[in-house]
């Protein structure tokens, strides 16, 4: 008799638990779209840089391990630095409806092991963090401060929501490191808080091809700028207020990058998993929290691993060496 009502027991209280954390979570429904949010999208899809759509739970590609790229081998020299990243996006479609380019902002602090992205203003923030046991790959907690949530992403999340596909991903802000291959080295370089960022630009060859400018650093592993061009559309991610933090003591790191738990403000906002999300927002059209306009503009690509900008915290001083 005990062998045959456990499982009912045990499926009755994870439905108390889903129904217990429906009592606080809104159903919010998606706003109705408008002409500039079809004009940007519609300069993302020119630009080959739309979000994939939402997988369906059942098939979600699993990770395995050849998938996750090889850390970098100065990881554990690189400085904690923190600045402010501005992405912009233009093209003939936004202009059409009388508006002027889409622009995001994010402040960002980045160490070796933790990358925090938060918007300028009130909205919905990032915090990704090295995987203790794979450190290949990401763990991520979507921070949404106006429904004082955290919602916690597994490394699979991550990749199937086109957030990071590794840990490489996090710390190159998504950044495809196959334009260093593709593009020719021009030779130019510029030094910003005591590090040489060297210019490598690639020429499409036809109209139909996306070209790209980025200036790179190699020791800091990070994109200075980068332009994707295509046609009339124009994409720009810029790093500005470039800060370079002083080394600091085992456990001394800057507490944006902290868990979620250890942070004074985020430890009282409710926390659920990207799967009891699911499951209370069932049948419902609601977006997943961070699947917006302005996580589309940072720049995830529409292929089976998708290669995004993910990525922030207080404000940035100037910076020096």
């Amino acid at each position: 008799m005990t062998r045959t009502r456990a499982p009912i027991t045990i499926a009755l209280t994870s439905l108390l638990a889903v129904a217990a954390l429906a009592q606080d979570v809104e159903h919010v429904q998606p706003a109705e779209t408008t002409d500039r949010d079809r004009a940007v999208l519609e300069a993302l899809a020119v630009l080959e840089m739309v979000r994939p759509e939402p997988a369906e739970r059942l098939e979600r590609p699993t990770p395995v391990v050849h998938d996750d790229r090889a850390l970098p081998a100065n990881l554990d020299s690189m400085p904690t630095i923190r600045f402010r990243v501005v992405r912009t996006l233009g093209g003939e479609s936004i202009a059409a409806t009388g508006s002027s380019a889409f622009t995001t902002e994010d402040l960002v602090t980045r160490s070796p092991s933790a990358v925090s992205m938060q918007p300028t203003g009130a909205g919905q923030g990032w915090l990704l963090r090295q995987n203790a046991a794979f450190p290949r790959r990401a763990t991520g907690y979507l921070l949404d401060l106006n429904q004082r949530l955290v919602l916690e992403h597994e490394d699979t999340d991550l990749r199937v929501r086109g957030i990071v596909r590794d840990w490489v991903d996090a710390l190159v802000l998504g950044f495809d490191l196959g334009w260093l291959d593709r593009g020719v080295d021009t030779g130019e370089t510029r030094t910003v808080a005591g590090y040489a960022f060297r210019r490598v630009v690639h020429t499409p060859e036809s109209s139909d091809e996306l070209g790209c400018e980025v200036w790179w650093s190699d020791e800091l592993m990070l994109p200075l700028e980068v332009t994707l061009t295509k046609g009339d559309s124009r994409w720009t991610q810029r790093v500005e207020s470039l800060e370079v933090l002083e080394v600091l003591a085992p456990g001394e790191a800057p507490q944006e990058l902290s868990h979620p738990a250890e942070q004074r403000f985020i430890r009282t906002f409710q926390r659920m998993t990207l799967s009891d999300w699911y499951d209370i927002h069932f049948g419902c059209d609601c977006a997943p929290p961070g699947q917006s306009l302005a996580a589309a503009a940072r720049g995830q690509r529409p292929t089976p691993t998708p290669e995004p900008i993910t990525t922030p915290a207080t404000p940035p001083v100037r910076s020096t060496r």
